[in-house]
C-alpha cells in the first residue's frame, strides 16, 4: 500500500519559527520505500501555531511487513541547511493475516456422498479462512497446493472477497 500524507507542523517554541522550512522524511526499515520524501512550509509559524506543509510525502509499504510491526521514521525540519527540529517516531503496520479455520469436503455428484475422500473419487474442497490481522484483506485468489502429489487438482484456485479484521470467509465454488 502507498500512503500519501500531508504534514501539519506545530511550533512548540515560545518564538516564531524560522521562515521557509524544509521537511525531510527518512525510513531505515528494509523494504519501505519513500517515493517523495520532502515538503515545504513557506513563511514562519507563530509560537504555539501550526501550518500545513505543501508537497506532502509518499511512503510505499511492501505486503511482506508483519501485522503490528513497528516501523521507525526520522523527520528532519531544516531552515536552509540548519536543522531546527528532529523527530524519531514509530508507526505500527496494520496488515491482514489469513489462517485456515475450517476445511470441508463435498463429494455428492462426483463421489459416493459420504463426505469422506476415497480412492478414485472426485470431490470439492471448501476452506474457510479468518483474518487474524489488524488490517483488511483486500480480496484475491487462494490456490491449493498438493505437497505430497497424491491428488490431481482440477481447479485449485478460488476467489476470496475483502475480509475485514477478525472476520471469516469461505470459498464458494469448491
Amino acid at each position: 500500500e502507498t500512503l500519501a500524507s500531508g504534514n501539519r507542523i506545530r511550533n512548540t517554541a515560545t518564538a516564531p519559527s524560522p521562515s521557509n522550512l524544509n521537511i525531510r522524511l527518512r525510513c531505515p526499515a528494509g523494504g519501505v520505500t519513500i517515493t517523495d520524501s520532502t515538503a515545504t512550509i513557506s513563511g514562519t509559524i507563530a509560537a504555539g501555531g501550526n501550518s500545513l506543509a505543501t508537497g506532502g510525502v509518499r511512503v510505499a509499504f511492501p505486503s511482506s511487513l508483519a501485522d503490528e510491526q513497528a516501523i521507525r521514521f526520522l523527520l528532519s525540519i531544516r531552515s536552509n541547511t540548519t536543522e531546527v527540529s528532529r523527530d524519531d517516531f514509530k508507526k505500527e503496520v496494520d496488515a491482514p493475516k489469513l489462517g485456515l479455520v475450517k476445511l470441508g469436503v463435498d463429494d455428492p455428484g462426483t463421489g459416493n456422498g459420504n463426505g469422506i475422500v476415497e480412492d478414485g473419487e472426485q470431490f470439492k474442497l471448501f476452506y474457510k479462512v479468518k483474518n487474524f490481522g489488524t488490517g483488511t484483506y483486500p480480496g484475491g485468489n487462494a490456490t491449493v497446493t498438493d505437497l505430497d502429489a497424491g491428488f490431481t487438482l482440477v481447479d485449485p484456485t478460488d476467489p476470496y472477497p475483502t475480509i475485514l479484521p477478525h472476520l471469516q470467509a469461505e470459498n464458494t465454488t469448491g
